[in-house]
């Protein structure tokens, strides 16, 4: 019977709080401040189209940071791909699905008042 030993050597992936986890942790709580700060400092028509904008900004910059971490890393021919761990794409697809359930959910018509109130003439 083969004996296993078992390995003491852990990648950084290895742990609960790898990278990707670690940048979901900061949208959620930087998105829950963004909107915490947008509800209490702008107009209430204001608050879901800004937030949206700026959920899209942060699925961008979370994209952004997956495509220089893809090109920075090598990958041979051999290695496979972990799907059973959340990536960078996930997260910045969930900011763009925020996004656009907050542009969804706003009233453009309540926001033309308040943009052209502050055109100047």
């Amino acid at each position: 019977m083969p004996v296993q030993i078992p390995s003491t050597a852990h990648s950084r992936r290895d742990g609960p709080w790898d990278g990707p986890t670690l940048v979901l942790i900061l949208c959620a709580a930087g998105a829950a401040a963004t909107f915490a700060v947008f509800a209490w400092t702008l107009p209430f028509a204001l608050v879901l189209p800004l937030f949206s904008v700026a959920a899209i900004a942060g699925a961008a910059a979370v994209a952004s940071l997956a495509v220089s971490l893809a090109w920075t890393q090598p990958r041979g021919p051999r290695q496979t791909r972990i799907t059973s761990r959340i990536t960078y794409w996930d997260i910045a697809g969930a900011l763009t699905l925020v996004g656009i359930v907050a542009a969804l959910l706003s009233d453009p018509e309540q926001v033309v008042p308040l943009m052209e109130a502050r055109r100047p003439d």
